[in-house]
């Protein structure tokens, strides 16, 4: 899966979506969630990932 790429998902195949951010020098982050494919009915996906994606600072 990216850019360009064509295709469908078959349903009730898990698949994660990972957008990142990396400042060179500084550092970087990843948030990952991970999705179940519905059937093609629905069009959807279920989100399997439940914690908060809020910046705690400990």
């Amino acid at each position: 899966m990216g850019p360009g790429r064509t295709g469908k998902l078959k349903a009730r195949v898990p698949v994660t979506v990972e957008p990142g951010i990396y400042l060179p020098g500084k550092g970087g982050v990843r948030i990952e969630d991970t999705l179940i494919v519905r059937p093609a009915a629905a069009g959807t996906a279920e989100v399997l990932t439940t914690i908060t994606k809020e910046l705690l600072v400990l």
